[in-house]
């Protein structure tokens, strides 16, 4: 058996223990820091992707709707002989209610967006939770 511990060096053993505790504790913390950050420049990076898709989607479609629009009104009013007060208006409820599809469309995309990353919220809640319970 062995010599009993004096008390001197039973309170340095228990601080060298507290110690690396607070040690683990502190990496543990820059490990989910580091995995948030990580997870949150992914969804960024996805984000501003679809972002840029609907971009150059709401440019091209302004171009062509404005082209396309004129061409329908007086494709409307020549040949068919629609009024061209008439024409203007059903060409604009035809774009209006694509605008409305196409930009459902988009918010869709967006949704899918997920700016607060799932598994590192977890964790840090895990993490947090298990520290409570060590004190």
């Amino acid at each position: 058996m062995g010599a009993p511990l004096r008390s001197d060096e039973t309170s340095s053993s228990v601080a060298s223990l507290l110690t690396d505790i607070v040690k683990d504790i502190q990496k543990l913390i820059n490990q989910e820091v580091a995995l948030a950050r990580t997870q949150l420049q992914e969804e960024w990076v996805k984000g501003k992707s679809a972002m840029a898709w609907m971009s150059v989607t709401m440019v091209c479609l302004a171009v062509a709707a404005i082209l396309g629009a004129f061409g329908l009104v007086y494709l409307l009013h020549g040949p068919v002989g629609v009024p061209l007060w008439l024409s203007f208006l059903l060409v604009a409820l035809i774009l209006g209610g694509t605008g409305y599809y196409l930009l459902q469309r988009g918010r869709q995309a967006l949704s899918r967006v997920n700016l607060l990353p799932p598994v590192s919220v977890n964790t840090f809640k895990e993490n947090v939770k298990w520290i409570g319970n060590q004190t």
